[in-house]
């Protein structure tokens, strides 16, 4: 009989959509994605270059500086790297060293940071249309979409074997698995966890299969291929052997035949190792250890003390939304809603599948008979024995590659989702299970359309919202774009760059938020090398609370590429250390140096004068609670300091509502402190001197402390109206202090002309130009 493929479609049009649609997917993601942007690739890809550069295949040493492929990778079997390398043997990629630009800066595994993302400098050798070594990577890449496609494949034949009558949960969970955006990520990268996914998905479909309709020769030599083409893939697929083993054991159990039992195994068995048992072989001529175990821990960076369970789970909100998605070195998260609502769906699906398991529990123990036809108003079918049995084998599957995982994460960090994704068709099948327990089966179609449509819109977004975005580099715009709101600097870096200007995304931030930087370089000509940009923000005592030092771009854009001409804006972002002492001003401090010298260019302002300290912006930063003043001496007046002299003020500026001292009986050279409590009444333009002065009944002055507000690292220009500030002075009383009682009191001056503000009454009558505070007894 003629095959034909139009029928076939025909007969399978679900499947067949969600296979054209992932693969438009797969290959959206190879090509959005910069090369060398998902975990280990470039390591991945060095032993590609290896082997089909002709040079037999790698040797990893316990000293990493040894190793010519870098990274871990280097003992792993070869059957992904070899199929890679026959792709692109034939392409020159003389130019891996020059494309591959590392990027100094780069910050794996920290989706928080505002920038350098990415694991490499992107250059426009990596533009379409492709050549060397970065065609050579994007046709591996097609590899991996066509490894992770058979995985998708194989996620609706497992789920159809286990439910035949049910083809809609068999392709909603194909359409979970072929669009969960991570899985789409991590399969259009290089690397061979796509093919021991792959060969994974097609052991748990033969064991399925043999499971539920018997040992044939034919499905008894596909376990056997299968499960050796996965050890040739990789050394996890190990776990694959117990899976097998118990499946053929149930199945010679069913059978009530031992015999058939050891004859399967040989069977399986041998094929297996036939294939799969020379890579092995040689980490044993090479390591004297066929895992390679020994050499690779030499090169891993070990965890210690080894975490307990307990200490593991805390990692496992990581490792969930790293499953869903979580994109480049595991530092680019998307949408907090998103998380939270794939987290929900999983929920459900868990608390569906107890849902099953009771209602499967209670049609056992009423011995309820049995069925052939299924109502269409209830959730699901029940299950008999060969779907239990299928179900079983697929929790199993799960179980073996969770434990790895958990041992694994014991040893180093990898609380990583894709480590889960040989998985993935037990994962999936079991969600959709799980959900639709809630629906009658008759809308199971309908579920796993939304539940699989939502997952396809979100994975087709993803890349143009998150990863796209996060690798960018900064535009350049006409010096007349720059927005009028920036403050106009002008300044000279060594005749190489010019700062035409600065701006903050805020004035005003809190302890522990964000704040973002602009800059709008102007390059004065080009440079052959690559200058480091540092921001540090100083506040209160010169602290510095947020700092950046990258290549501009945050690391994408350095300066050997910039243009002459045009103007670049650089956005920087950076936190507020949530230890900053606040309230405070601070200021932005912007240099460039040369990072392998360390020398810093030169700075000069727009008439040539040399700068020392380039301050490009102020602001100030604040606590998120503003000072509780409570106990002391109670303070019955709410006094209003202006200024006695009108005409430069408006009445009411600022009212002192409380203070602490610290002891009101001192010896003579002994320090007094006093903490003073302001409250802003109106946003003031200038910035006012406090006074604390310690002094007897005729006014003299036996010890003070005049200063702006937080010693001077708060002035009242950058109070906001209504703002309450708690301003700290010290002083010491004068050695030559005769014993009596004293008053201290406090105001506020004008430094430019020593001007005081007044004391005014509710109706604006003046009353005094200081505030008398406690009496001091000096002993």
């Amino acid at each position: 009989m003629r095959f034909s493929l139009l029928a076939f479609v025909r007969r399978n049009l679900g499947i067949t959509l969600i296979l054209v649609a992932f693969a438009v997917l797969g290959v959206l993601y190879s090509v959005v994605n910069p090369l060398a942007e998902a975990p280990d690739e470039d390591w991945h890809y060095d032993y590609v270059k290896y082997v089909a550069d002709g040079r037999g295949l790698p040797v990893l040493h316990d000293d990493a500086s040894k190793n010519i492929v870098h990274g871990t990778v280097g003992h792993h079997p070869p059957l992904y790297y070899g199929l890679s390398a026959l792709l692109t043997f034939w392409i020159n990629t003389d130019d891996a060293d020059s494309l591959l630009w590392d990027n100094p800066h780069f910050l794996a595994g920290m989706p928080h940071s505002f920038g350098n993302k990415n694991r490499i400098i992107h250059t426009d050798a990596e533009a379409f249309p492709y050549r060397g070594t970065a065609l050579a990577m994007h046709i591996v890449r097609l590899l991996s979409v066509l490894f992770s496609g058979i995985t998708v494949l194989a996620t609706y034949l497992i789920a159809l074997e286990i439910f035949p009558e049910w083809k809609s949960l068999a392709l909603g969970a194909a359409a979970l698995n072929a669009f969960n955006p991570q899985f789409l990520f991590i399969g259009a990268r290089i690397s061979n966890d796509t093919a021991v996914t792959a060969f994974s998905a097609l052991v748990l479909l033969g064991t399925v299969r043999l499971l539920k309709r018997g040992a044939t020769r034919g499905r008894l030599i596909w376990l056997g291929v299968t499960l050796g083409l996965a050890l040739l893939s990789k050394i996890s697929a190990l776990a694959l052997l117990p899976l097998v083993a118990v499946g053929l054991v149930i199945r010679a159990i069913r059978q009530r035949s031992f015999a058939s039992l050891v004859k399967w195994g040989l069977v399986v068995f041998s094929l297996a190792f036939l294939i799969g048992w020379w890579p092995y072989l040689r980490n044993w001529l090479l390591y004297r250890d066929p895992l390679a175990t020994n050499v690779w821990l030499a090169t891993v960076r070990l965890r210690w003390p080894t975490p307990s369970l307990k200490e593991l789970s805390e990692e496992f909100w990581g490792l969930e939304i790293s499953f869903w998605a979580v994109f480049g070195w595991m530092n680019i998260l998307v949408h907090e809603v998103i998380y939270q609502s794939l987290a929900a769906m999983t929920r459900l699906a868990a608390l569906g599948l107890l849902l099953l398991i009771v209602r499967q529990w209670r049609r056992t123990t009423h011995h309820a008979p049995r069925t052939t036809h299924h109502a269409p108003h209830t959730t699901s079918p029940p299950l008999d024995g060969p779907a239990q049995l299928g179900l079983l084998l697929l929790g199993l599957w799960f179980a073996l590659v969770f434990i790895s995982l958990l041992r694994f994460m014991q040893i180093q960090f990898g609380a990583q989702g894709r480590y889960l994704f040989p998985a993935i068709p037990a994962i999936s099948i079991f969600i959709l299970l799980g959900l639709n327990q809630f629906v009658p089966q008759r809308y199971s179609g309908v579920l796993g359309g939304v539940v699989g449509g939502a997952l396809f819109l979100l994975a087709a977004l993803c890349p143009f919202v998150y990863i796209a975005p996060a690798y960018a580099r900064p535009p350049i715009i006409a010096a007349e774009d720059i927005p009028a709101e920036a403050h106009r600097l002008d300044i000279n870096f060594g005749d190489k760059i010019r700062l035409l200007a600065c701006q903050l995304d805020k004035g005003v931030v809190k302890r522990g938020d964000p704040l973002r930087v602009t800059l709008y370089w102007q390059p004065l000509a080009e440079m052959e090398q690559d200058y480091n940009v540092f921001i540090h923000v100083l506040g209160r005592d010169e602290q510095v609370i947020a700092q950046e030092d990258t290549y501009p771009g945050m690391g994408s854009y350095p300066t050997s590429l910039w243009p002459v001409g045009g103007v670049i804006k650089d956005a920087y972002g950076m936190y507020v250390l949530p230890e900053s002492k606040a309230p405070s001003r601070f200021r932005v401090e912007v240099g460039v140096y040369d990072r392998s010298t360390g020398e810093v260019l030169p700075a000069s302002d727009r008439d040539g004068h040399p700068l020392h300290g380039v301050t490009v912006a102020q602001g100030k930063v604040t606590t998120r609670q503003e000072p509780h003043y409570s106990g002391g001496t109670p303070v019955a007046f709410d006094l209003a300091l202006v200024p006695a002299r009108g005409g430069f003020a408006i009445h009411h500026q600022v009212s002192l509502t409380g203070y602490k001292i610290d002891k009101t009986e001192v010896k003579a050279g002994e320090t007094i402190k006093v903490a003073l409590y302001w409250r802003a009444q109106k946003k003031m333009e200038e910035d006012y001197t406090v006074f604390v002065h310690l002094v007897d009944e005729e006014g003299t002055i036996w010890g003070q402390h005049d200063g702006q507000p937080v010693n001077g690292y708060y002035p009242t220009s950058f109070w906001d109206q209504g703002e309450i500030v708690k301003d700290k002075h010290a002083f010491v009383v004068s050695e030559d202090t005769p014993p009596g009682e004293y008053r201290i009191e406090v105001g506020m001056y004008r430094p430019a002309d020593g001007q005081r503000l007044a004391i005014v009454d509710q109706d604006g009558q003046v009353l005094d130009d200081k505030a008398l505070l406690s009496k001091i007894v000096i002993k």
